[in-house]
């Protein structure tokens, strides 16, 4: 019978946010409003190291390792990039 109206919206806005999880972020206005508050919240100790390295990773110009645990300097040089890339 196939999916509800319901069912293909969902489908549709779970294939939109897959693709747009795999896009390379080349600009800080390429982040989504998601991205942005989820960077924002581990800069400031309040969200996850792993989810932030999901996005970092797509940063068309981030050439530094990740770290093992994120110490002061790692999170100001997210800093730096953020505000090299407006």
């Amino acid at each position: 019978k196939g999916l509800s109206k319901e069912g293909i919206t969902l489908e549709q806005e779970a294939r939109k946010a897959f693709f747009d999880s795999q896009k390379e972020i080349k600009l800080r206005s390429d982040l989504t409003k998601l991205e942005h508050s989820i960077l924002d919240s581990f800069l400031e100790h309040r969200g996850s190291y792993e989810t932030a390295k999901q996005i970092l990773s797509r940063l068309s110009n981030w050439q530094l390792p990740f770290p093992k645990k994120a110490n002061t300097e790692f999170k100001q040089r997210i800093l730096n990039w953020l505000d090299t890339q407006k």
